[in-house]
């Protein structure tokens, strides 16, 4: 609970726009006293940060490595005893306000899962994924989930679903106790390719021998050179890349992982 609580709080200040926004402000603000000369120094840094954003593809420069980390599969294993795939595409806020399903831009998380199920009808399913909001009644994404696969034909009693996780690492720890996997068994674990790595050393902490179905790419996996001048995007995808390689580094040390960056 403390974890969550403080990931949620102190979020938003580690994103690269908030904190060069804020030291742009405070930048202008001190030009207005003794301290001017600081300040001119901090609000140039803060429009330097900007435009080298808006025209450089940082995001994915650091987000290639963490997509290229697990490949995918060339072709799909002969039996799979088990899919689990991880929350993180529904936008509960929304659809418990406008009374309708809502995905976000993690949408393939759930199309994929449904061609898995299909394409191996007797293995079982796994969706897990709650609410990360820290007050009010919010439908858990497990809820939107099921409306969606139920929607799509795909019949909401072959999943076991887990709706109280609210991030990575309580994904597999409620998860595990009650699907109690055979060390034998074959589970595919389908989540995001840049949040793959922390997916698979949280499992792999967890005593879960899953293997990886990355899915949802950003990138194509090459990192190339490019000028460009699109603020919302760079800013967008360097936001990204930061948060994932920030929850890495925060994971091992709280040794939710056993590596830094969990190899293949």
């Amino acid at each position: 609970m403390f974890y969550h609580f403080v990931s949620k709080v102190f979020s938003p200040l580690l994103d690269p726009g908030n904190f060069l926004l804020f030291v742009l402000l405070a930048g202008v603000i001190l030009m207005w006293t003794r301290f001017a000369k600081i300040g001119r120094i901090m609000a140039g840094t803060a429009v330097a940060g900007f435009l080298i954003i808006a025209m450089l593809p940082l995001g994915n420069w650091l987000i290639t490595p963490l997509e290229n980390r697990f490949a995918a599969s060339v072709s799909a294993p002969a039996k799979v005893d088990g899919i689990i795939v991880l929350g993180g595409a529904a936008q509960s806020f929304l659809t418990s306000k406008r009374n309708q399903l809502s995905l976000n831009a993690n949408a393939e998380r759930l199309t994929e899962f449904i061609t898995l199920a299909r394409r191996y009808p007797s293995a079982r399913l796994v969706f897990t994924g709650g609410s990360s909001a820290l007050r009010g009644s919010v439908v858990s994404e497990a809820d939107v989930a099921e409306k969606l696969f139920n929607n799509l034909g795909l019949p909401s009693s072959r999943i076991h679903f887990e709706r109280n996780a609210r991030n990575t690492w309580e994904n597999a720890q409620k998860t595990y106790p009650v699907i109690k996997p055979h060390a034998d068994e074959v589970w595919l674990l389908v989540t995001s390719a840049r949040h793959m790595p922390r997916a698979m050393g949280v499992f792999r902490q967890t005593g879960w021998a899953v293997q990886p179905w990355p899915v949802d790419y950003r990138t194509g996996g090459e990192i190339g050179f490019g000028l460009r001048f699109n603020l919302r995007a760079g800013l967008t995808g360097f936001s990204e890349a930061i948060r994932e390689w920030t929850a890495l580094v925060v994971y091992f040390i709280l040794e939710r992982t056993a590596d830094l960056f969990p190899v293949p």
